[in-house]
């Protein structure tokens, strides 16, 4: 999955920034992952159509959330709930990574 996250990255990129046709970015992908050609054709549709730097978003706010959770394991310990963590982050709807951050300090500590 990391190789697969990588090569999205690389490919909203490539086409988005470098200009890459879909040829190019059809090449890079297919030569790195084991996707079909429909799974690959529906990755290059998603990067060349849609948001770009979604890819990079995705990512950064993955990261974000696991630090998070290292977070709240370290200061929690056995009382940390994976269950409870997820529903303290998603709970309340998005919002920006500040702000999640003072939100997950909260909710540590109310979990006394």
């Amino acid at each position: 999955m990391e190789m697969f996250i990588s090569c999205r990255l690389v490919l909203d990129t490539g086409m988005n920034y470098f200009g890459w046709d879909l040829e190019r970015a059809r090449e890079y992908l297919s030569a790195r992952v084991v996707y079909s050609d429909v799974e690959v054709a529906t990755e290059l549709l998603r990067y060349s159509a849609d948001i770009h730097g979604q890819a990079l978003a995705y990512r950064i706010g993955n990261l974000e959330i696991l630090r998070q959770r290292r977070k709240a394991e370290e200061a929690l310990g056995a009382r940390f709930d994976i269950k409870a963590f997820h529903a303290a982050v998603i709970g309340s709807g998005a919002m920006p990574m500040v702000v999640l951050d003072e939100h997950i300090d909260g909710w540590i500590g109310e979990q006394g």
